[in-house]
């Protein structure tokens, strides 16, 4: 099965997903809570698939998790990328 239909929908409304879903938002406090208790103190490599544009990778990034985003649309590695340099990025696209 190829991942191209899922990555051309995803790219085609990928500035509306980044505008909804771009930063981690006050009422989401619980969810930062449980990301944080789960992951925040792991040793090792964290991957987070399917990042989207790159809010919880970040986040992750500045908690000292040695995280990795990965996504198949390259506008959201690209934004990414752009708005949160210090974490790392992967393309996972052809």
């Amino acid at each position: 099965m190829s991942s191209h239909p899922v990555r051309d929908a995803y790219s085609s409304a990928s500035e509306q997903y980044i505008d909804l879903f771009d930063d981690i938002r006050q009422g989401e406090q619980d969810d930062t809570a449980l990301v944080r208790r789960h992951l925040g103190g792991l040793p090792g490599r964290v991957l987070d698939l399917g990042c989207g544009p790159g809010q919880w990778t970040a986040y992750l990034h500045s908690l000292g998790v040695d995280v990795i985003g990965v996504d198949l649309v390259p506008e959201f590695i690209a934004h990414a990328r752009a708005t949160h340099p210090g974490s790392f990025w992967a393309s996972a696209f052809r």
